[in-house]
């Protein structure tokens, strides 16, 4: 009797992992199709190198796509194009490729603590903290480029990658009608039209 339980558990895992690989498989192959195309899309290499310059300088833009309100200063920035989205595999045994996000942002910056933090950290004699200023935190955004916006396969695909990867995720893209769809969702949007 406890031995069936056993085999049935193995077949069950076993056939979750297997309808896993075909779900993993089905997106990999729609997001392929479709990310090839906009790849060889030159609008999107535009927005691309528009956005990646953009956020080299502007470091109020990284502040607020990261939502961070106060801070002291960035210590350190850095920017990826085509930044791999991987996750654990089913045995443990190391990270499956999923896909890529087209820019991928890591900032470290320092904040100012309050008095009762400095007031705590005091008593607790923690040192990494001097002068009233944090240590390094850390914030990641990741940003998807589309030249042209289909608004429910965005979705699908940030979602997707989110259920690897739960930082914040933003659409850089030319302004189109559905935009509150996309931050309804809890993506932010990056509206290539406003360009200077």
């Amino acid at each position: 009797m406890h031995g069936d339980g056993c085999i049935n558990a193995a077949i069950k895992r076993s056939l979750m992992m297997r309808v896993s690989d075909e779900v993993d498989k089905k997106f990999k192959e729609t997001w392929d199709n479709d990310h090839t195309k906009e790849i060889k899309d030159t609008k999107h290499d535009e927005i691309l190198i528009w956005l990646y310059k953009k956020l080299k300088e502007d470091d109020a833009l990284c502040l607020n796509l990261c939502g961070i309100k106060e801070y002291i200063s960035i210590c350190n920035k850095k920017l990826f194009i085509e930044f791999p989205i991987s996750k654990i595999d089913y045995r443990g045994t190391g990270n499956k490729l999923i896909g890529f996000c087209d820019l991928a942002l890591f900032l470290e910056y320092k904040i100012k603590l309050t008095d009762e933090q400095i007031a705590h950290n005091l008593k607790i004699k923690d040192s990494r903290y001097d002068f009233g200023y944090s240590d390094k935190e850390t914030a990641t955004a990741y940003i998807e480029i589309k030249s042209k916006v289909n608004i429910g396969e965005t979705i699908r695909q940030i979602n997707y990658y989110r259920s690897f990867d739960n930082k914040i995720w933003a659409v850089c893209a030319p302004n189109f009608s559905s935009v509150d769809l996309l931050l309804d969702s809890g993506i932010k949007f990056i509206n290539y039209d406003t360009k200077v």
